[in-house]
């Protein structure tokens, strides 16, 4: 039922977009993602489901690409680190969170405050602080 909410939630999003490029195809999917934003990679996680994807300079995080791998849709907004490891994108009362510490590393989505969903991460890179 989570799933099917941040699917309906994803497609009603203005900023949604498709994915142009199976993950399958390229090795890195991250690094495309960024630099066809005409930034670098500055984390990124993913699941089974999800894929999010922090895009900036070395020194900032500034744009959170989130997307789900089947059915292929995405999002992109402004990014906030919160901490050195962790990164929320704001939609409306929607959050989407990409969480890189030993502790806890997942993707998830909160709404109005409370955790709708969470994945732990499969494959991430590295979070150096």
């Amino acid at each position: 039922m989570v799933k099917y909410l941040l699917l309906a939630a994803l497609a009603n999003l203005a900023v949604a977009s498709e994915i142009q490029a199976s993950p399958n195809q390229i090795q890195f999917p991250n690094q495309w993602e960024c630099r066809q934003k005409g930034m670098e990679t500055y984390a990124w996680g993913e699941t089974d489901t999800y894929r999010a994807v922090i895009c900036g300079n070395y020194s900032q995080p500034l744009v959170y690409q989130g997307s789900m791998m089947n059915p292929a849709s995405s999002i992109t907004l402004p990014v906030k680190q919160v901490h050195p490891c962790a990164f929320v994108g704001k939609n409306g009362n929607y959050e989407y969170f990409l969480t890189l510490m030993e502790s806890e590393s997942s993707i998830s989505v909160w709404k109005n405050g409370e955790r709708i969903n969470v994945e732990g991460i499969n494959q991430s890179s590295a979070c150096h602080y």
